[in-house]
């Protein structure tokens, strides 16, 4: 995932890494810092979308609709070539100004859509680069691991109709301990009830400089 976020190899397609780290492994000795009950569920709400799939790491999941064992580079690229044909709704994202200390404010605006009578949802994603894990205990006990963009927050922001599109504003609190200038902030649209992403977007936050008094 790390390689295809970064090299993007796959022509006419933007690769949107969302690494999500369960919490089932803590178990083994080693708490992993990233790692959130929240993504185990979403990783069993997938098994039951993929109807018998089971839940299993490492896991790759490509715009909702098909999965495999995540180290499979050749499936990830063709399965990428393959959604990457599928029509996608356009995502405007703006950083708004205006946001208190420690809070980035995100103008999400998504136009009506063809697909009229489409129900969606509207997801947030808050991610962060350039990051990596000193593992201690479990199979990977005294690796250190090199991470795609991880996951920090993830939240579903509301329900939609495609033939009505939406525009709204999202507050996000920015962890002192967050890199501003690793952070992005992804929004998606998922198909009720299938899970199916049929729309995505990257914003890179500003790098607020210091400011400068003149002599």
């Amino acid at each position: 995932l790390k390689e295809l976020s970064e090299r993007q190899p796959v022509a006419g397609a933007q690769v949107l890494a969302l690494e999500e780290h369960v919490d089932y492994w803590n178990q083994l000795g080693w708490a992993d810092p990233f790692s959130s009950n929240q993504y185990s569920l979403r990783q069993s709400q997938y098994a039951t979308f993929f109807k018998g799939s089971g839940v299993y790491t490492p896991q790759m999941v490509v715009d909702g609709a098909k999965e495999f064992v995540g180290s499979r580079g050749r499936a990830a690229r063709a399965t990428i070539e393959e959604a990457a044909r599928q029509i996608k709704t356009p995502i405007g994202l703006k950083e708004v100004s205006a946001a208190p200390a420690g809070f980035t404010a995100i103008q999400i605006a998504i136009p009506a859509s063809a697909a009229a009578g489409k129900q969606g949802e509207v997801w947030l994603a808050v991610t962060e680069s350039n990051l990596h894990s000193d593992v201690k205990a479990g199979e990977n006990s005294g690796e250190t691991l090199q991470h795609a963009p991880v996951v920090r927050e993830l939240r579903k922001l509301r329900d939609f109709h495609t033939q009505d599109g939406a525009s709204l504003q999202s507050s996000i609190e920015l962890d002192k301990k967050w890199k501003r200038e690793n952070v992005a902030i992804i929004v998606f649209l998922a198909e009720k009830p299938t899970g199916k992403i049929f729309g995505a977007s990257m914003l890179k936050l500003e790098v607020q400089s210091a400011s400068r008094v003149e002599p």
